[in-house]
């Protein structure tokens, strides 16, 4: 089974911008939450142990930045 990536992000953030498209150029599924104006979004990322943007939730890993290496990594993982 293929784990969700969920990526929490600012508008005004271009790491952000890099990771979404990097996953889009992957062609990886990810869901999207913009803490810029939801503090629903803002709440649970701080719950789940972000204080910045790009924060990357792939089951209990958390990633604190970008880094493709790490990411590529952790999908080479998933599919075996």
């Amino acid at each position: 089974m293929r784990a969700k990536i969920r990526i929490y992000v600012a508008s005004d953030c271009p790491s952000c911008k890099e990771v979404i498209g990097y996953l889009k150029r992957k062609n990886t599924p990810y869901e999207l939450f913009d803490v810029s104006f939801s503090k629903q979004y803002f709440k649970e990322m701080m719950r789940l142990g972000g204080f910045a943007t790009p924060f990357i939730v792939m089951d209990e890993r958390r990633l604190y930045y970008f880094d493709p290496r790490v990411l590529d990594r952790f999908l080479e993982e998933q599919h075996g």
